[in-house]
């Protein structure tokens, strides 16, 4: 079964039936740095961490499929996790309005299908 990674309580509750869900209550950066740990173990992006025209300082939710099974190590999905990590880190984070976080909450699990 396919990995969800996730900071998003809504993906948790509509993905839950369909993938392992790992749920983190941390920030977008963090849930890259987790799907990046999970690379070096063997797993593979199914998903790619920026989908979406959604920037990374225009939401706080990240929800990214990594394959269940471990295998030799992905060097194109490091090279993307990678990249999108330092991407990220060039973004400034802003408020975002609590009004629009259950918005950004069903964008990014649209972005997943």
């Amino acid at each position: 079964m396919d990995i969800l990674i996730t900071n998003n309580p809504l993906a948790v509750e509509k993905f839950s039936a369909t993938h392992q869900v790992k749920f983190f209550d941390c920030p977008f950066l963090q849930v890259l740095n987790i799907v990046r740990d999970h690379i070096h173990q063997g797993h593979k992006l199914l998903s790619h961490p920026l989908s979406g025209s959604v920037k990374p300082h225009e939401t706080p939710y990240k929800s990214v499929v990594i394959c269940g099974h471990q295998a030799t190590l992905c060097h194109l999905s490091l090279t993307t996790i990678e990249n999108a990590v330092a991407l990220t880190k060039n973004f400034v984070p802003r408020q975002i309005p609590i009004e629009h976080l259950a918005d950004l909450k069903m964008i990014d699990c649209s972005l997943l299908g």
